[in-house]
């Protein structure tokens, strides 16, 4: 038995170096790990509205590598064009998939203007959880009756106008009036007014009245006071 040769071996098995934890990881980064988590580096940015600027810093592009140093970062171009269309893509590909199979949903409708005096109206669809379907701006044309019903009937009619069972809309007299229109081609749907809103109005009726004008005011001028004085606004 040759102790000397047996020793050396052991010796060289010690001071061979061992692959790490990182290293493994790194070694087995294929092209579908970058795949994935290019998508899901790209919808954090756009679903936490993250400035594209950001990737862009050198302090997150440190952490980045730091994490992942074989993750290949995108640059703000791409994640402002391509990957941002595709994304869109893919969540609307998504979206479709998850109306295919649902047996039944209700349309969510609102409407409102934007600073630039824009007409804009929202189309959310629940089944029953709510999904963002679209938005619709009219630059020249106006929150009509005619218009918003004109623009729910072509988005029940783009999802799958037979699975739609309700449709829920704010209270205002356009709506309502789109209601009715909607009514005689479709007297089996029910159309809702929106009990949110509903309330809204009513608690703006309710502070219409004198005497609660009168506690509404008095309430402002309290508020006031601490907001302008700050040695009283540290008490509270």
């Amino acid at each position: 038995m040759n102790c000397t040769s047996d020793t050396s071996k052991l010796q060289g098995t010690k001071h061979r170096k061992q692959q790490t934890i990182d290293e493994y990881k790194y070694d087995t980064f294929t092209s579908r790990d970058q795949i994935i988590l290019e998508s899901l580096f790209t919808r954090a940015f756009y679903s936490a509205g993250i400035s594209f600027n950001v990737i862009e810093n050198e302090d997150f592009i440190l952490f980045l590598k730091k994490a992942c140093s074989l993750f290949k970062i995108p640059s703000r171009s791409s994640l402002s064009n391509a990957l941002l269309n595709q994304e869109f893509k893919h969540l609307q590909s998504i979206v479709r998939l998850t109306l295919s199979e649902s047996p039944t949903y209700c349309l969510i409708s609102d409407g409102w203007s934007n600073v630039q005096r824009t007409s804009i109206i929202n189309y959310m669809i629940s089944v029953p959880k709510p999904i963002f379907f679209k938005v619709t701006a009219f630059k020249e044309e106006c929150h009509t009756a005619e218009n918003i019903a004109k623009g729910l009937k072509a988005t029940m009619e783009e999802a799958g106008i037979n699975k739609f069972f309700a449709i829920i809309t704010d209270n205002t007299p356009n709506m309502k009036a789109a209601w009715k229109m909607l009514k005689q081609k479709y007297p089996k749907k029910i159309f809702l007014g929106c009990w949110a809103h509903g309330i809204y109005l009513w608690m703006k009726d309710i502070f219409n009245i004198d005497w609660t004008k009168d506690i509404l005011e008095k309430a402002k001028k309290l508020s006031n006071y601490f907001r302008n004085h700050q040695v009283a606004l540290a008490t509270l």
